[in-house]
């Protein structure tokens, strides 16, 4: 568990993963994703969640998981909002509204943690956007020794969400490239997709995946920092018709990363 939610140690460099999607028999509209190192061991499994009014999703460390958040192996959920702009990856932990007539030291140990927010560029009254999906990431700050400063807001919409919604939206073109202010750095990390690149020989936007990536998808992405447009922290993208490819490495944890990698799974009304 420890290896799962805490950042990918830095001398392990990237971690390559694989995400396996079932679709077979009564998960065509419900998919189990099962995430194994490239050797084959088991890391995680999740699965989208019946019975919510927005897509909602329990990560769990069993292969054979009942994706019931009361279970020993629940480790996070994800979640979104009704058009699919927004993200939030929340811990092991209650919900901020079932912690009530409490000290605020005490109310803040039991409060869910949040793990990650992840944002979905809009264009639900715009022009569709050619080439993948704009998406902008918020994760707690990690510190050079990788200590995590954990975010337990007491609301809904508090902490690295309301980072979240205050970042300004990611230029196209060159102007990409260059740093963005982290307006809390010494809380937050911030992340953003890489933009493509138009390749004119075979008219497409393209990015350079080192082979890990072998289909085009709008699914797939690479996430790089605000500081240095060209070091890739987390990339996935498709492998076979159901098999994906996750590569992470330090800050994020294998949690997070999944997460995230859930969230580009997940049908957006906003941006589809």
């Amino acid at each position: 568990m420890h290896f799962l939610l805490n950042p990918v140690p830095k001398e392990m460099g990237i971690l390559e993963c694989r995400i396996i999607r079932d679709r077979g028999g009564l998960s065509k509209f419900h998919p189990k994703y099962t995430l194994a190192t490239e050797s084959g061991v088991h890391l995680l499994s999740s699965k989208k969640r019946s019975g919510n009014k927005t897509s909602n999703y329990a990560i769990m460390m069993d292969q054979n998981a009942n994706f019931d958040k009361d279970d020993d192996g629940y480790l996070a959920k994800l979640r979104s909002n009704f058009v699919g702009s927004e993200f939030s990856l929340f811990g092991r932990g209650l919900n901020p509204s079932k912690v009530k007539n409490k000290e605020i030291g005490q109310a803040i140990s039991e409060v869910r943690p949040e793990l990650g927010v992840i944002m979905y560029m809009s264009t639900l009254w715009g022009k569709k956007p050619r080439g993948p999906r704009k998406m902008q990431v918020v994760v707690p700050f990690v510190t050079p020794r990788g200590d995590v400063i954990e975010s337990r807001p007491l609301t809904d919409d508090g902490g690295l969400m309301t980072v979240a919604r205050s970042l300004p939206p990611r230029p196209d073109g060159p102007a990409a490239r260059h740093p963005t202010p982290n307006p809390s750095r010494d809380t937050c990390e911030l992340f953003h997709n890489k933009p493509p690149k138009w390749n004119d020989t075979i008219g497409a936007f393209v990015l350079n995946f080192n082979k890990r990536v072998t289909m085009a998808s709008v699914k797939n992405f690479q996430l790089v920092g605000n500081d240095d447009p060209d070091m890739v922290f987390l990339q996935f993208g498709r492998a076979g018709k159901e098999v994906f490819t996750m590569d992470v490495r330090f800050p994020m944890s294998v949690v997070q990363a999944f997460g995230i990698c859930l969230s580009s799974f997940d049908y957006k009304l906003c941006c589809e």
